[in-house]
């Protein structure tokens, strides 16, 4: 009985040695961050488009982007700098996590965010 005590003491040990030196991942990436300068023909589409979907994405946007947008990843965040607008749609659809803040979407256009499953 003793014999199977030090051996399970020594097992427990040994793992918790391993444990103990295994490398910390985290939990949270960290995004990967984009300028889109529209004024300068760039594309918020085209910069969703070209990310890795597997990674967190913020675009910092700036100028007047004359386009539409369709979001069909999660963890995006769209922010605008001061002045900027979007003169188009938004649609996310199979996207979780999407944020859009401090970009101002034009009002002449019907519709102008949808949501979809």
């Amino acid at each position: 009985m003793k014999r199977k005590i030090s051996t399970l003491m020594v097992t427990a040990a040994t793992l918790a040695a391993g444990l103990a030196l295994m490398p910390m991942t985290a939990t949270a990436e960290k995004p990967r961050v984009v300028t889109v300068d529209c004024d300068a023909e760039q594309s918020i589409q085209s910069a969703v488009d070209e990310a890795n979907p597997d990674m967190p994405l913020t675009l910092i946007v700036s100028g007047t982007c004359e386009e539409d947008i369709s979001i069909t990843r999660g963890d995006v965040t769209i922010d605008g700098s001061k002045g900027s607008a979007l003169s188009g749609k938004v649609e996310v659809s199979k996207g979780s996590r999407v944020t859009i803040q401090n970009l101002c979407i034009s009002l002449d256009c019907p519709n102008r965010v949808s949501l979809k499953d």
